[in-house]
């Protein structure tokens, strides 16, 4: 129950404080040659969100110069958080959790400059699962 809680106030949190600054919906915002984010010709610099067809929040995060940067928020139709990765400079650096519907952690995964350099995996119950293993890459 503490654990529902405390994501309930993190949504929240989340959502408003998106909504309480310089936020502009990312299907306003085109891509430049080099892949930085642009409106109106000028990089862009704010949050930034996405909706899903329903009208609920999809996804939260901020940009610089044109970039992702900070934590990005994915999020299922329903609301409840589906993943958070943090970027530097456009490129996913530290971890990023996936999130099975049930709130239960799906993923765990360590990228450095954008590569994935570790990873654990659970199942929908909580059992850690045993990570793939490069057969399964080819």
């Amino acid at each position: 129950m503490k654990y529902f809680n405390f994501l309930l106030i993190t949504i929240l949190f989340s959502v408003t404080s998106v909504f309480a600054q310089n936020n502009v919906d990312l299907s306003e915002l085109s891509k430049n040659n080099n892949g930085a984010y642009v409106l109106n010709g000028q990089l862009y610099s704010g949050n930034v969100y996405a909706k899903h067809e329903s009208g609920t929040i999809g996804l939260i995060g901020e940009v610089k110069n044109g970039l992702k940067e900070g934590a990005w928020k994915y999020y299922y139709t329903t609301g409840e958080i589906k993943r958070e990765s943090t970027y530097v400079n456009d490129k996913k650096e530290g971890l990023t959790y996936y999130w099975y519907q049930n709130g239960q952690v799906a993923k765990e995964i360590m990228y450095r400059d954008d590569k994935n350099i570790d990873q654990k995996l659970w199942d929908e119950n909580g059992k850690r699962k045993p990570n793939p293993g490069f057969e399964s890459f080819r």
